[in-house]
Order: structure tokens, then sequence, then C-alpha cells
């Protein structure tokens, strides 16, 4: 999978256009009313928006009775994750955390995006009930995989060249 930037695309088309004929990444031509629709776009939009709104409506309902309040604590400890971290780590953060994908990630910000989520956690176990270790856990997981996916769309970002990929992914 290739991301591109849209000054990429926009001179891709414009060569492409020429010739009347656009080619997707698996080879079929394709062209609509001078729009772009590739097959990968389709299939990043069905992975990474599509697929997890659908487990998150899922998951509330997974232990019988329905319960969205846990997928909204989900998000507040992906946020409290997030917030703390930036905070705590341009207050105090001095160690990259691994600085050849992200240079402003720091250990000191990553275990106060981890305190921060506990937080919220212990929170949401004294709100909707349930063992606070249970709580704790998901907070903790929560915490950890929304850094390994930072790191992953960092990883991303270096291969494909890009700096900012609010325009190249969903």
């Amino acid at each position: 999978m290739i991301f591109v930037s849209d000054k990429q695309l926009k001179k891709q088309l414009k060569k492409q256009l020429k010739n009347k004929m656009i080619k997707s990444s698996f080879g079929e031509p394709v062209l609509l009313n001078s729009l772009v629709f590739s097959y990968d776009y389709i299939l990043n939009y069905l992975f990474y928006v599509a697929f997890p709104l659908a487990l998150m409506c899922h998951i509330p309902t997974m232990w019988g009775e329905r319960q969205p309040v846990l997928m909204v604590y989900y998000l507040f400890m992906i946020w409290a994750n997030d917030v703390f971290a930036y905070l705590v780590g341009m207050a105090v953060g001095r160690n990259p955390l691994f600085e050849r994908l992200s240079p402003k990630k720091t250990w000191e910000g990553f275990f106060g995006g981890l305190v921060g989520a506990v937080l919220v956690g212990v929170i949401g176990s004294w709100q909707v009930g349930g063992s606070p270790a249970a709580w704790i856990g998901f907070a903790l997981v929560a915490a950890v995989t929304g850094v390994l996916g930072d790191l992953v769309e960092s990883m991303f970002k270096r291969a494909a060249g890009v700096k900012d990929s609010g325009s190249t992914s969903p």
C-alpha cells in the first residue's frame, strides 16, 4: 500500500488523464467524472473506519446487558492517555521513546499517559461498577495499544515520506 500526498496525486492524475485511463493499485482502470476511486482507498476506509466503529457498537452488548457507557469510558481512556502523555512529555520529557519513528515522544510522556488512562479507568469502575483491577487492566491495554498504534502510523508515514497523514489515510 502506497500513501501519496495530494500534490503527488494531482500530478499523477494530470499525467494519466491525458490518456483518459487511470489504473488502481490492483491494475483495474478507474475513471469517474475526474474523481478517482481506487480499491485501496476503499479498503483503507473499511478497515480503519467501518470495522472499528462496528466493533464499538458490538462490544457494549457482549456481556448480556447493553452498556454503551463502556465505550464512552474507553474513548475517555484513550483521550486521557493522549492528553496526559502530551502534557507530561512537554513538561518533563527528556528521554526519547523511539526517536527514529517519533522524535517528540518520550518515556516520561508514555508513563504520564498510562497514569491518565488508569485514573479514568478507576473513575469508570467507580461510576459503572465492576472490578477496579479489570478497569485498570483495560486502561493499561488501551494506553499501550494507543501508543503502539501511534508508532506504527509514524512508521508508515516515515516510509511514505509524508509529514501529515490527514489527507492520505482516514
